[in-house]
């Protein structure tokens, strides 16, 4: 018995017949697919493919949670230099200049001075200087050019989203129905997270196991609990 696993990420450049048969033969255990990417159709077509090539390999749907990003950024994005000052705005688009437009609503209740935020996989960072209004002023640490939808993370910030949107829910009710083995949970907070997830599982007939991703430092001190 291995005492790991390899999990593989299934996407466009990988979910052609043949790629799939050479990494089972590789040794893929588990095949995630990411649901914040593609359609239902997609995903199912992929699904279909490793069954037929495989009665061994896992499917674990990765579900996106409530993921937060940029919006829509005029031309080809904005170039942020350190220690200067920019403000976030709740919207898709803002044409003001030294406005960031970011996808979440509640951004300018769930943070505070202080707070750190990162774009882009950490390669941006800023530091929240003042809430005014709906407006979130921040200083930027380390800049980049920040372009329209590009991933946002607030570590230090409690989320007051759900860990499990509305669309989330359409995607697991669809991931359970073509038998998905695992589903993933993004952006865990809490125990009673998981144990709902759980059962949405149990109620729809499936015995798909839970894998609780720690990403938030909220998780890392609910450890115990969420285990």
């Amino acid at each position: 018995m291995k005492k790991a696993k390899i999990v593989c990420t299934i996407g466009p450049a990988s979910r052609d017949e043949k790629i799939l048969a050479g990494l089972i033969e590789a040794g893929m255990d588990v095949a995630r697919i990411n649901f914040s990417h593609g359609t239902r159709e997609e995903h199912g077509e992929v699904v279909r493919r490793i069954r037929s090539l495989s009665g061994t390999v896992a499917v674990m749907q990765d579900l996106q949670g409530p993921k937060i990003r940029v919006g829509e950024s005029a031309g080809e994005g904005m170039n942020l230099a350190a220690g200067e000052e920019v403000t976030l705005v709740a919207g898709e688009k803002s044409t003001a200049p030294r406005e960031i437009p970011v996808t979440y609503g509640a951004l300018a209740s769930d943070v505070a001075a202080g707070n750190s935020v990162f774009i882009n996989d950490g390669i941006i960072h800023l530091e929240v200087i003042g809430v005014y209004g709906g407006r979130v002023g921040c200083r930027v640490v380390h800049g980049g050019i920040v372009t329209s939808r590009k991933g946002i993370n607030l570590p230090g910030a409690r989320i007051s989203s759900p860990a499990m949107t509305g669309k989330d829910r359409a995607d697991l009710r669809f991931g359970l129905g073509i038998g998905v083995d695992y589903v993933a949970l993004s952006f865990v907070r809490s125990p009673e997270e998981v144990r709902e997830l759980k059962g949405m599982i149990r109620d729809s007939g499936s015995e798909a196991g839970v894998v609780a991703k720690i990403e938030k430092r909220e998780a890392l001190d609910n450890f115990p609990a969420i285990l």
